[in-house]
């Protein structure tokens, strides 16, 4: 519930290249051995793409303190910026009145200031709306502990696991970097997990500030 500030210069084309990320049912995939199962999710479609979050997975509703995103064309936000923060219970949604994708470097400011929240565009605040309150259930507490992704929101997108040597074995949801065995079993990387929603543009002096950014007279 402390105050905080997110800055940084975006430059926004005209159109946001991937409106498609792995985040649909799964599918299963050819694998070079027999006796395994390797699925991946298809391809499905979205209408925001990611610049930067510290949210946990795009749907997740555990607390995070900030996740920032612009509209894309398959939605009615084509161009608009969208700063999203989460308590658990509830997402406050604060998105600009304009569109922004004219492919023009601009000076952007995300935060909370006192009980609101903010979004600056070159200097000028264009839109604004209260925060969660102090206290009670829907108080304002949202800490985090995932890391920041810039450019993309992280999500674990595959699955495997052996068809016939061990019929009581059970999905596990982590994302390969390569294929390899180890007794009859597959192994993947599990620290590393894959990007969706890849925003299309520039990202440049990205900072956070633990208190209210000053905005230059």
């Amino acid at each position: 519930n402390q105050e905080f500030a997110l800055s940084m210069w975006l430059k926004i084309p005209t159109s946001q290249s991937v409106s498609h990320s792995m985040w649909g049912n799964y599918e299963e995939i050819p694998t070079f051995q027999s006796g395994y199962r390797v699925q991946h999710r298809k391809k499905k479609s979205h209408n925001t793409n990611t610049i930067i979050s510290n949210r946990r997975n795009p749907w997740s509703s555990t607390p995070f303190p900030y996740h920032i995103e612009v509209g894309n064309s398959r939605g009615s936000d084509d161009g608009k910026v969208i700063f999203k923060r989460g308590n658990g219970y509830q997402i406050k949604t604060l998105k600009t009145p304009l569109a922004y994708n004219d492919n023009t470097w601009r000076h952007w400011v995300f935060q909370k200031t006192g009980s609101n929240l903010e979004i600056y565009a070159d200097g000028k605040r264009v839109s604004t709306t209260p925060d969660f309150g102090s206290t009670g259930k829907l108080k304002g507490t949202t800490v985090s502990r995932y890391p920041i992704t810039l450019g993309g929101i992280r999500y674990v997108n595959w699955r495997y696991g052996p068809e016939t040597i061990d019929p009581s074995w059970k999905w596990s949801y982590y994302e390969p970097t390569g294929f390899n065995t180890n007794n009859q079993r597959y192994e993947f990387d599990r620290n590393i997990e894959p990007i969706l929603f890849p925003f299309t543009g520039s990202i440049d002096e990205f900072r956070l500030y633990h208190q209210v950014y000053i905005i230059p007279e």
